[in-house]
């Protein structure tokens, strides 16, 4: 967890191979770490650790919420 200048949070969750990042640009993240550690896959999730990640409806949005864990699957 890293807090950035203007006040937001960026997150990286690893688990054993398998990694997540929520930020205000997390491909950007993404392709930092792409830099030093050989990744497959990178790109928009749909499915992490057993869960789906869903883009959430306009009216989150407006709450500068946009995405969330469901277990749908």
């Amino acid at each position: 967890m890293k807090r950035t200048p203007d006040d937001s949070y960026e997150y990286i969750a690893k688990y054993i191979d398998d990694i997540i990042c929520f930020a205000k640009d997390p491909l950007a993240i993404m392709k930092q770490l792409e830099k030093h550690y050989t990744m497959k896959g990178v790109g928009k999730p749909m499915y992490y650790l057993g869960g789906d990640v869903e883009t959430l409806s306009e009216d989150w949005n407006k709450e500068n919420i946009h995405t969330a864990f469901s277990a749908k699957t």
